[in-house]
């Protein structure tokens, strides 16, 4: 039977897929909007987000992770482990904003910029909080009523932002959105998986407490080292290249960001994630069955994104944010490369968590913040975007490069058969590109390009279901 089918995948993750495309196209509409109005205000958001966004993985400190892993092995624990974890990302989140604080502080920003990052970050960090209740329900198979939840916050926090920029609003009261969304997601998850426990929480005591922040303690600094090595070029880049420069980074790598944590987050950390935690318990061959599937079909899927990044690039930019981002045209054409390597990375991280091999995951990742920042002080000063596109794709291909190889050796995730084939299409795919460009018609040259990959998806979709009638 294909495992997809049988363990109900693709209807989770298609709920999921919805709520992110809706929540997407309304941060896109926003985001395009305010780039397109105010390019310096637009560089101030991306940095102040990317601020958030390590708020957000300290304050979550590696337990939404760390609460899958414990609930595979303890489901019996469920309401009294989401409440002790949810305490304990409060003072966190406490600390962390109180760290914030100071760093803004301590850069002398202006009054405006210090404004939105710390109204941004509260806002993104207000999510660890959330998350809790996110990833009991992707425990318990509830990934609809998560994505509910999600669209309506979404609307919610989104529909204030596009009225604020119509209105004009100043950067800070434009940056309220996200705590609008924040508060309205909270609300939401809170009440509604909330409501399934079946005794009132107690406050949990000092030895809980300690006890759940040194379980979390190796997740969390798996998260940060990721974090900060994927979002550190932005620091050296905004002293390199001005808010402008960050801007112009940050106009081709929210595409490609997006278009690698569509399938990142939606198929591999909210639906394929849990399984895998509780198969490789009960069921290590159906586990191993599972992760070789999702390899397989990640190889089309990354081949395709990353096709069509690269070569509508210098039409997609334009489109979107206008013609004032010429430099991100050539970058999004480097950058493309990172969704491959993305998807196969976050496969076999999650893969890695499930065995509970989390000590040389976290070296890994170590060992690319490290080279990250190397690379970063190396070349970034002397050539702000191609050293932050050169210091990344290197830095997340050696990463990737050491947990795909340790999954591999223990999987055995990549098959000779699919990746040739795989390959060959792609190969098939490149010269019918070439064969067709001289009849001066561009569109027709790109879509003859896919053909092959489509045969090979359609092929390997056949061969499923006919195992599947068999079994």
């Amino acid at each position: 039977m294909n495992s997809t089918t049988s363990h109900g995948v693709l209807g989770k993750a298609g709920s999921l897929a919805a709520a992110h495309g809706f929540r997407e196209v309304l941060q896109a509409v926003f985001l395009i909007v305010l780039a397109r109005r105010q390019m310096i205000t637009y560089g101030q958001f991306m940095l102040a987000l990317g601020i958030g966004q390590i708020l957000l993985m300290f304050a979550e400190f590696g337990l939404n992770k760390h609460t899958i892993c414990r609930l595979a092995r303890r489901p019996e624990a469920e309401s009294g482990l989401v409440w002790q974890v949810t305490v304990v990302k409060s003072l966190l989140l406490a600390l962390g904003g109180a760290a914030t604080f100071v760093f803004v502080l301590l850069q002398a920003y202006d009054l405006s910029l210090g404004a939105v990052i710390l109204l941004l970050a509260a806002g993104i960090g207000l999510e660890a909080l959330t998350s809790t209740f996110y990833a009991l329900c992707q425990w318990r198979g509830q990934q609809r009523k998560e994505a509910t939840i999600r669209s309506l916050a979404a609307a919610a926090g989104f529909g204030y932002g596009l009225v604020a920029l119509w209105a004009g609003l100043p950067p800070a009261a434009l940056a309220l959105y996200k705590l609008i969304e924040s508060l309205a997601a909270l609300t939401g998850a809170a009440l509604s998986v909330g409501a399934n426990r079946s005794s009132r929480p107690r406050w949990p005591g000092a030895a809980a407490l300690g006890a759940t922040l040194r379980d979390g303690l190796i997740f969390a600094l798996i998260e940060l080292a990721a974090i900060l090595y994927n979002k550190a070029n932005l620091f050296f880049l905004q002293r390199a290249a001005g808010s402008g420069g960050v801007a112009q980074y940050s106009a081709t790598w929210q595409i490609v960001d997006g278009a690698t944590n569509l399938v990142c987050g939606l198929l591999l950390g909210r639906t394929l994630f849990p399984l895998f935690a509780r198969l490789l318990t009960t069921d290590f061959v159906a586990a191993k069955d599972l992760a070789r599937g999702a390899a397989r079909w990640l190889l089309p899927v990354a081949a395709c994104l990353m096709y069509g990044l690269i070569i509508e690039s210098d039409r997609l930019i334009p489109l979107v944010y206008g013609g004032a981002y010429n430099e991100a045209v050539w970058m999004q054409k480097w950058l493309a490369i990172s969704i491959a390597i993305g998807l196969y990375h976050n496969l076999a991280a999650y893969l890695m968590l499930s065995l509970g091999r989390q000590v040389p995951l976290l070296g890994f990742c170590a060992a690319g913040l490290v080279l990250n920042l190397a690379l970063c002080v190396l070349w970034i000063p002397g050539q702000p975007f191609g050293g932050s596109v050169a210091a990344l794709l290197l830095t997340k291909g050696a990463v990737a490069l050491c947990t795909v190889g340790y999954c591999q050796k223990r999987l055995g995730l990549f098959r000779g058969r699919p990746l040739a084939e795989t390959c060959a299409a792609a190969l098939a795919g490149g010269l019918l590109y070439f064969a067709v460009s001289p009849l001066g018609n561009r569109l027709a040259a790109e879509l003859a390009a896919l053909l092959p990959m489509l045969v090979v998806i359609i092929y390997w979709k056949r061969a499923s279901q006919i195992k599947q009638v068999v079994a």
